[in-house]
Order: C-alpha cells, then sequence, then structure tokens
C-alpha cells in the first residue's frame, strides 16, 4: 500500500537547504538533522551508503554536499517510495541510487568510502512506534549488523558516521564495535527530550514521567528526562585493516 505523503518540508543541512516530503514515521527527528549537520565529506569519499535510509535525508545531504555517488539501503518499501520522491525533488537523481533491500543482504556494487546511519537503538517492544523499529530485542541488532556489513562494504581505509542515544551506554557500544574491530571517536553531542515511548521499555510512573530506577543508560547513568545524542566516526583499528572483503 502507498503511503500518503505530507506536504513539502524545507530543511536546512550545512547551509544547503534540502526540501523533503514525509509521511508518518519518514520524517527528519532530532537524530537525522544532528548527523545531517554533522557529516563529513572527504577528499577520498568517492562511494558512500546510506543504511537505513529511511526517506532519504542523509543519502540527499551527501549528494547536495558534494558526494558524486550515493547508495540509500532501505528495507521498507512505503519509505523507499518517499525517498525516491525526495531525491527526484531534489534533483540529485544522477548521485543518488535507491535500493530497496535489507543491509544484510545488500552488497556494494565496488568498495565505498563512507557509511553514513541513523540506526534504531530501543529495545523493540510492542507498542513502539515503527519508525523505531529495527533494534532487535537488545536494542543493538541494526547496529551489530552496522559493523559487520560496512566491513563488507568498505574500502581499507573507509569509515562509518553514525549518530546513537546514551540510552545504548557508550562502553557498551564501544565493545560492540571492537568486536568487528572498529575503534570510535566521538564527534559531537547533543541534550534532547527524553521521548515519551521510552515509558515503553523502561517503566512509567502513574504522572507518565520515566520511572527510576529503569531510567538509566546502559552505562547505568540515570539521565531523569533528556537523553544525548552522540555522532560517533567508526575506522578499523590498525590489526584489522587488512580484513574485509574489498581492498584497496
Amino acid at each position: 500500500m502507498t503511503r500518503t505523503s505530507q506536504p513539502e518540508l524545507d530543511v536546512w543541512v550545512q547551509g544547503v537547504r534540502l526540501r523533503v516530503r514525509t509521511a508518518k514515521g519518514v520524517e527528519p527527528t532530532p537524530f537525522s538533522l544532528f548527523i545531517a549537520n554533522m557529516m563529513r565529506v572527504g577528499v577520498s569519499h568517492e562511494l558512500a551508503v546510506d543504511a537505513g535510509a529511511g526517506g532519504g535525508l542523509l543519502a540527499i545531504a551527501l549528494a547536495r554536499l558534494g558526494m558524486a555517488n550515493v547508495i540509500g539501503v532501505e528495507r521498507n518499501a512505503c519509505a523507499c517510495e518517499i525517498f525516491a520522491e525526495n531525491v527526484r525533488l531534489n534533483r540529485v537523481a544522477q548521485q543518488v541510487t535507491v535500493v530497496h533491500a535489507d543491509i544484510a543482504d545488500y552488497t556494494t556494487p565496488t568498495a565505498a568510502s563512507l557509511v553514513v546511519a541513523n540506526p534504531p537503538t530501543i529495545p523493540e517492544r510492542p507498542g513502539l512506534p515503527e519508525f523505531v523499529a529495527g533494534a532487535g530485542p537488545d536494542g543493538l541488532q541494526f547496529l551489530r549488523l552496522l559493523f559487520q556489513r560496512s566491513l563488507a562494504w568498505l574500502a581499507q581505509d573507509g569509515e562509518i558516521q553514525f549518530v546513537a542515544s546514551s540510552l545504548v551506554g557508550r562502553k557498551r557500544l564501544a565493545g560492540l564495535a571492537a568486536q568487528d574491530g572498529w575503534s570510535l571517536e566521538p564527534r559531537g553531542s547533543e541534550l534532547v527530550p527524553l521521548r515519551s515511548f521510552y515509558g515503553l521499555v523502561f517503566g512509567t510512573r502513574a504522572d507518565g514521567t520515566i520511572a527510576p530506577p529503569q531510567a538509566q543508560d546502559r552505562d547505568g547513568r540515570i539521565f531523569h528526562q533528556n537523553e544525548i545524542i552522540t555522532v560517533y566516526r567508526a575506522r578499523r583499528e590498525a590489526k584489522t585493516r587488512l580484513g574485509g572483503r574489498h581492498t584497496s
């Protein structure tokens, strides 16, 4: 079934105006807007992959920021329709390819130099909004796939740029990345209000506020009614740079 798109929005990314159409569950969020404005396109970046592209904001922003070849991979067919509309609306069809696929099954045609992602990180529970689905019961399913698949997608000196919530826990995130030979570098953080649907995961009081002691990130720090979102850069640790499917 085709998802009905909403009126166009103006979104500014690093001084560039994008026109985007949205639909319920396929729209810019604080996470996607934050990483869009933190992404960096280097001179060595020739092919980029937007993993879990949604409506295509990151992929289109990369194209407008100078990437000549961007592949957006999205498993939701309705989101792909919105993504394709936004590619046409922003006149980047020569640069951006929309791929309807699960990242677990996708293989890049050539070695990429950059992977970007706004991954879901909320443990899946009944009643959570559709747009946060995909993190699995432990909240790490997408991130686990991102680190594993990027080994196959990227050239040896390629990198991942992604955004994650403090609810994941920085130590836990760094440990997960290290299992596949990735070293993480935080690039910038922002404090945002805790979203109401987290109560489905962490529990709520009678007044509707998130209830302690569940109201803490996975490093054990209390966050009360706020969370921190951080953009990370992931590169292969020196001992793993000869691994992976692609070579440069």
